[in-house]
Formats: C-alpha cells, structure tokens, sequence
C-alpha cells in the first residue's frame, strides 16, 4: 500500500511543486516477501527435532 502513496508523493513534489530536490528523498519501501511453502516445512521440522 505504501507505493502509490510514495509514487503519489513524488509526481507532487515533481510536477505540481517543481522541487524535484524534495522527491528523491522519499524513499521505497522494499515489500516483504514470504518463504517459499516447501523451504518454510522444511525449517519447520529441522526447527521442531532440535
């Protein structure tokens, strides 16, 4: 969710400001990503046998 408000930021900072110096500030936010479901059994039962 937080893209197009990041992308929203900078189009108005950009265009309707014209401080372009302000929009590269804004930083993305990388989206978390998820295990795979066969790696994430596997930690599981080698996290379940110790």
């Amino acid at each position: 969710m937080a893209f197009p408000i990041v992308s929203a930021l900078r189009f108005f900072f950009t265009n309707s400001l014209d401080r372009p110096d302000l929009a590269r500030k804004l930083v993305r936010l990388a989206h978390p990503r998820n295990l795979p479901v066969v790696l994430m059994s596997l930690l599981r039962r080698t996290h379940d046998r110790d």
